[in-house]
């Protein structure tokens, strides 16, 4: 008796990766005694005899035999057996019109058959068949055959394996004979055309859609699978060899260029490697729906005709970078689950105007932060609670307005001119939102450039060991007078390249005398400021050191909302009533009278 598929599944499993992918498996007959589908479907899709005359009998010897299978029996027919079952057909066709289908067995003939015997091996919707030795074709319109034939002439007494594979997205039609490609046809459509609901093995039907003896087979089929996908030749020649279908999640860097090869990766959960998706003519993700871990970069490229990302709502963790780029989505609110990624990059996707799912993300992030040339993104909202990039990249979005949702970060780590570029943003006011980012590395550096509606660059006041600068082209922007700009001006001008702004900010010598002007006691007060305690419970106290005149103070949270505001002249304040506020991280920006400002981050 034949071992069952499913328990071969799991063995297979345990000690090799299966070179056919159990994805998409709709039925496995395996022709041991039983008309009972074996395969995910179990019982559900069973066989019947169809017409009359003697009935097909159960060999006990003479099936497929060796390789993994060891198959002892087959069917032997002399008339055609059907299966009529809603479900199975409409896994095979009708929830999906642009459906592949794929089939695969081995047939025996009792007699020699040429390619013109109308001797049919199976026939689907009375649209796809195999037959004789072998002609074969598809319908993917009424009344419009694409046929084509192997040219060859099946011997008697011999098994041979074959496949038929219609790949929708290809529109093709293919047949592989013994693991080799046969022959193809074109197709004029993407679907395959229903001339019936039925499912035939061992015979065909007439043009009434009924069961017509004089297409029954004389011979012999074994280990029958159906696949609502399109077969890989990888896996046509796996099963040639007699592998069984599993689970399959490869182990090195994979990359899908075909639908096909992305349904293959069906009912993995961990994936080690990275995964690339750069399938422009792929239409849907679902064959990832149990994937929740990719262990490297997870990268969809030129999926153009993606309209969203479903099939990803269970994945939470991409180790590596998380690349989206030339996708036809607006939105990534699939991602409900996904809390954990190396770095997040959102490259040419022109469509995208939401990223609110990203908010599940959280803390430190070992990647970098990069958003260029999406031109419907009017905000970065779902990014706020990252704490930690190795680097920021905002460039060329279009229609981009605010980057608030980058309140949470506090912490650049690349050690590169380009630790923060803000660059061609033409609708980009100001960079609020960057007002809690205070630490760069000790050679990090900030360049903003051609961001034509900016005129407000204070919210990076609060950024310590700037060590590169470049501010240029950015023609609103008359004021750039600020801490971190000045410091280095006067410390290392010569990493500071300043040009093509507004007034002000104009030229390196211009800033440079307007930061001369500045009282050096302004550029004390960060050295002198001592702030306690902190952590506070329902006071805080600023010691500036020395007495200062109409200093603004202001604390809010790390969304920007305003919780306190008081101008104040000397040399200390001391702000009470804060016991109402929740526990958590504020922020404190104080602002001398001749526009100096500092941001200090504290907590209750």
């Amino acid at each position: 008796m034949k071992t069952k598929l499913l328990f071969l599944a799991v063995f297979l499993c345990q000690i090799s990766i299966a070179q056919v992918s159990n994805a998409n498996l709709v039925a496995y007959y395996s022709f041991d005694n039983t008309l009972v589908n074996a395969g995910p479907g179990g019982s559900t899709y069973n066989l019947s005899y169809f017409g009359t005359g003697t009935n097909p009998t159960y060999l006990a010897t003479g099936g497929v035999t060796g390789g993994s299978i060891n198959n002892p029996g087959c069917f032997e027919f002399n008339t055609t057996i059907t299966l009529q079952n809603s479900e199975f057909f409409n896994l095979l066709a009708s929830t999906n019109p642009n459906q592949s289908l794929s089939v695969s067995y081995w047939v025996y003939n009792n007699q020699a058959q040429g390619i013109n015997s109308i001797r049919t091996h199976f026939e689907a919707f009375g649209s796809m068949f195999a037959r004789g030795g072998l002609g074969w074709g598809v319908s993917t319109q009424n009344g419009n055959f694409n046929t084509t034939s192997a040219n060859l002439a099946f011997t008697s007494g011999v098994w041979d394996h074959i496949t038929l594979v219609f790949d929708a997205s290809q529109r093709r039609l293919l047949m592989y004979v013994n693991g080799n490609a046969a022959s193809q046809v074109i197709t004029t459509a993407n679907s395959i055309f229903k001339y019936n609901n039925k499912f035939v093995i061992g015979g065909g039907t007439d043009g009434s859609g009924e069961n017509s003896l004089t297409k029954a087979l004389s011979g012999r089929i074994d280990e029958m699978y159906v696949f609502n996908r399109a077969l890989l030749p990888t896996e046509v020649s796996a099963l040639y060899n007699k592998q069984v279908p599993a689970p399959n999640c490869p182990t090195t860097n994979y990359t899908a260029t075909l639908q096909s090869q992305i349904d293959v990766l069906a009912g993995c959960t961990t994936f080690n490697g990275n995964l690339t998706i750069n399938a422009p003519t792929a239409t849907y993700l679902n064959a990832l729906s149990s994937l929740t871990t990719v262990n490297g970069n997870f990268v969809i490229a030129n999926g153009t005709s993606f309209t969203n990302l479903e099939g990803l709502s269970n994945l939470t963790t991409v180790t590596g970078n998380f690349i989206i780029g030339g996708a036809s989505i607006s939105n990534l609110n699939q991602l409900t689950s996904l809390t954990s990624v190396g770095g997040i990059v959102l490259n040419g996707n022109n469509f995208l105007t939401d990223i609110q799912t990203l908010s599940n993300i959280s803390g430190s992030l070992t990647g970098n932060i990069t958003i260029i040339n999406n031109q419907n993104l009017t905000n970065l909202n779902g990014l706020q609670n990252i704490s930690q990039a190795a680097s920021l990249n905002v460039t060329n979005n279009a229609s981009l307005q605010s980057i608030n949702g980058l309140s949470g970060l506090t912490t650049l780590t690349n050690s590169f001119s380009n630790t923060l570029t803000i660059e061609t943003n033409p609708l980009l006011a100001s960079l609020n939102g960057l007002n809690n980012l205070v630490n760069l590395p000790n050679n990090g550096g900030v360049r903003i450039l051609t961001n034509n509606s900016l005129s407000d660059i204070s919210a990076l006041a609060t950024i310590s060991n700037l060590a590169y600068l470049e501010i240029t082209n950015n023609p609103n922007l008359s004021t750039c007078a600020i801490a971190p700009v000045c410091n280095l001006l006067n410390v290392n001008n010569s990493n500071a390249f300043i040009s093509g702004n507004g007034t002000n900010c104009s030229s390196k010598p211009v800033l440079q005398n307007i930061c001369a002007t500045l009282s050096s006691s302004d550029f004390e007060l960060e050295s002198n400021l001592k702030i306690y305690p902190n952590p506070f419970n329902s006071q805080i106290t600023f010691d500036f050191g020395n007495s200062y005149e109409n200093v603004t103070v202001l604390i809010h949270d790390i969304t920007g909302k305003q919780l306190y505001k008081n101008s104040f002249s000397g040399n200390q304040l001391v702000v009470n009533n804060l016991g109402n506020l929740p526990l958590g991280i504020y922020v404190a920006n104080l602002t001398t009278e001749n526009g100096i400002s500092i941001t200090k981050k504290i907590v209750k």
